[in-house]
């Protein structure tokens, strides 16, 4: 970005209509505000992956559009997203800077090996006799005696005191006859005795995985009405919502089904300013969102028995949101799922 336009940029920005810090600014402007800098830093990010794609012009548009979003920044975590997105931008600048080539500061390739034929003693030859005395350039037309003739030693000398490499003897790399020892090669025998009585595994249906993925979609359905209806449109804490207090297997079963509408997109989680995860219903994107910048992330989380109880004293969870399921008896059914 040009150094002008950063300045003139940088010089608005203090004078927006930024009100202080407001704890009980509107939940769905603050929402609203962080996906606006969330897609700018993604359109960023794309930017710098694609310099040779983007001008000036629209870093320039990125930090206007954002300017816009500033002036409903009344949180610190609004805040640190409109730090993270300006820094994106000066990185990308910079890059764009860098990546600029002056054809005026170009190596010319034929202009060096004529200086260091002069240089060690060589004769330069014109290709024609009607060439410009001026010229600082002469085509070389050598024969083999006249690269003879060079002062080589001249050349070496000077590049002898650019380089690290250090000097080695020959007589330090070893007897000239070697001879390399083959390694024997020990095959291990098995010593593993087999069972006399070989068991086939069990084979499964094309029946049996199709009822399974039946159950786990209603069970996803279930889970994504049930959030609609306790949390609304404000959405509710996320582990407040998973979390089974009668039953570890079931919670990691829940956090499971909501991480399929996460993936979907019809379930969204987002932090509030204390930083506690909440978790709500939102609309499916389209192509013309992922045209537009939009981006996956994938969280990994880890959920141990000890965290699970930890968690349940924290948020004193008495009961579970999401009705408890009783685990499959594969002895009675003798089947996978």
């Amino acid at each position: 970005m040009p150094a002008a336009e950063r300045a003139s940029s940088s010089s608005q920005r203090p004078h927006s209509s930024a009100k202080p810090y407001d704890p009980r600014q509107d939940a769905v402007e603050k929402r609203e505000v962080r996906k606006g800098y969330r897609g700018l830093i993604a359109e960023v990010e794309d930017a710098g992956g694609n310099l040779g794609e983007i001008k000036a012009a629209d870093l320039t548009e990125m930090v206007k559009r954002a300017d816009e979003f500033r002036s409903k920044v009344k949180a610190p975590n609004e805040g640190v997203l409109d730090s993270r997105f300006l820094i994106r931008v000066s990185d990308v600048g910079a890059q764009m800077a860098r990546s600029m080539k002056l054809n005026s500061n170009a190596f010319d390739i034929d202009e060096y090996i004529t200086r260091v034929a002069r240089f060690i003693g060589g004769a330069a030859r014109r290709s024609g006799g009607h060439a410009n005395d001026d010229e600082d350039e002469d085509v070389m037309d050598l024969d083999d005696d006249d690269l003879d003739s060079w002062n080589w030693q001249r050349l070496g000398t000077i590049a002898a005191g650019l380089t690290k490499r250090a000097p080695t003897m020959d007589h330090l790399v070893g007897a000239l006859s070697v001879q390399t020892k083959e390694r024997a090669s020990n095959r291990r025998t098995n010593r593993l005795e087999r069972d006399e009585e070989e068991v086939r595994p069990e084979t499964l249906n094309e029946g049996d995985i199709q009822k399974s993925e039946n159950e786990t979609t209603k069970l996803v359905q279930h889970i994504a009405k049930l959030l609609a209806d306790v949390g609304g449109g404000n959405g509710c804490n996320l582990f407040e919502f998973a979390i089974n207090p009668e039953s570890f297997s079931n919670t990691v079963e829940n956090l499971f089904y909501i991480s399929f509408l996460v993936r979907d997109g019809k379930v969204s989680i987002d932090y509030e300013d204390d930083g506690e995860p909440i978790i709500l219903r939102s609309e499916a994107p389209t192509e013309e969102d992922y045209a537009a910048g939009l981006k996956k992330r994938q969280v990994v989380m880890e959920l141990d028995q000890a965290t699970w109880k930890n968690l349940i004293k924290a948020y004193d969870i008495k009961h579970s949101v999401i009705p408890t399921r009783k685990s499959a008896t594969t002895a009675r059914t003798g089947k996978w799922y």
